[in-house]
Formats: C-alpha cells, structure tokens, sequence
C-alpha cells in the first residue's frame, strides 16, 4: 500500500527516499473545528465511538431491529456520503482499587493484578465514520476575494448537512455513542490506531498536517509480511492476506 513503483533509477529518481514518509500516503489535513477534519479531496470527516448492544450477549430481535434501522438510514442518503466502520483494540480498565497491606487478602490481590496486567486485557471498540464527500469538482472563481467566499459557503453547506446525518445517527438508532475530538487527543489517536491496531489517545501538534500527527508509526514492507515499529515498543510483524470470499451477513 506504501511501496513506491519499481522502475529505473535516474538522476532525479535518486532524490525520492526509499521508505517514503507514510503521512504522505494519509489523507488527513486540517480541522475545521474539533471534531471535524477536511481530507486531501476537500471531503469533511466526523468519527464516532459507538457503544450500547452487543453482538454476543444483546437478543435478535435488538440486533436485527439495529441493522434494518441502520439499513434504512444509509438506503436514504446518496453518494455524498461515505462510511467507514472500524472495529479497534484498546487496553482495558478494570478500574479495581488495590488492597494495600501485608494481610493475605492484600497478597491475593497484588498477585491477581499483575496476572492482569501480564494477559494485557483488551476491549472491542467500534469506530464510526462519517464522510461529506465532494462529489463534483467545486467551480472557484479567480478572484481571490469571491473565491474565498465560495470555498466558504461550500464548506457551510457540507458541514450543515454532515452534522444532520451525525445528529440523526446519534439519536435515531438507539445505541450510545460520542463524538471523538482532537482536544482530548481520542481523533489523533484513532487516526494513529488505524496504523498500529492499538486504540490510544495523541496529542495534536501546533504545527504541521493532521497526518504528521496520525503517522507516529514506521511500517517496512517484506515480501508478504510487513514490520510496524512504534519508538520505544517492541516491533511487530504482520501478514499481507488476500481475502477471496465475503460473508452476505454480518453482525454488530
């Protein structure tokens, strides 16, 4: 996904790095606000964390009424807009407080702590996104001023109707959700997980491209396996896998 085209090496080839940098490869620019970015194609992009039922322990009949609604939902948009959903590991809390004490309640506690923190217990996260797309090239006028002020009302309106569709997402499907923002680092740090797998909170800097931010990772592609190294974590290898068949159901 990140390799560059093989081809000759001429003089002006020999200035193109050979690991090229992947912030480049991600499409990620700006915020509008906090929690909504503009992408390279001037689309407009709002993630939503999703909580509430679950596949496994929620019945059928709470599962089979969220997939008609959310069915029914997307049946009444228009290529404009664009999901994207993504299922993300994060560390779990437990949130237990710890016995202290020389008693021997205190030392069964402190072994089942660290027999917790040695099976680094994971939870599921479902990550939605929501992309106003700009489906026809926008008409700019050369005049800076005027064009100014259409890049301005373009982006109102796509905004506007952004917010509608999240609005209606949030309060007509019937399962929680929050909207992940770049203040509490929860947007970066989505962008960032895309890349690692591992969902964490990232800071957002003063400068610089919201895909700098996101691209805290190095990824060396292999002949079908690729090596992610995060700074001080230990590297992990991953496989490149063709899929051939898709499932016609899935489940929340």
């Amino acid at each position: 996904m990140f390799l560059e085209r093989e081809g000759g090496r001429g003089r002006a080839r020999a200035l193109v790095p050979a690991d090229p940098k992947i912030y480049a490869h991600l499409p990620y620019v700006f915020a509008l606000d906090d929690e909504v970015v503009r992408t390279r194609d001037n689309g407009l992009m709002l993630s939503l964390e999703i909580t509430g039922i679950d596949g496994v322990t929620s019945g059928q009949a709470s599962i089979t009424a969220l997939r008609a609604g959310l069915a029914h939902l997307l049946d009444t948009l228009d290529e404009r807009f664009t999901f994207y959903l993504h299922r993300m590991m994060r560390p779990a809390d437990a949130g237990l407080k710890p016995l202290h004490g020389q008693s021997f309640a205190a030392d069964i506690d402190r072994a089942w702590a660290c027999e917790l923190a040695r099976r680094n217990l994971q939870d599921s996260v479902l990550i939605l996104t929501v992309v106003r797309r700009l489906t026809a090239p926008l008409a700019v006028p050369f005049l800076a001023k005027t064009a100014a002020r259409v890049w301005g009302e373009d982006t109102a309106r796509r905004l506007e109707e952004l917010r509608e569709v999240v609005s209606i997402l949030e309060t007509g499907l019937g399962v929680k959700s929050h909207r992940l923002q770049i203040s509490n680092g929860s947007l970066i740090g989505f962008y960032a997980s895309l890349l690692t797998g591992e969902l964490r909170t990232a800071p957002r800097s003063q400068f610089g491209l919201i895909a700098e931010d996101a691209a805290g990772a190095s990824i060396q592609f292999g002949k079908g396996q690729f090596t992610v190294e995060e700074g001080t974590d230990a590297p992990r290898v991953g496989a490149v896998l063709y899929v051939k068949s898709y499932a016609t159901a899935t489940w929340p």
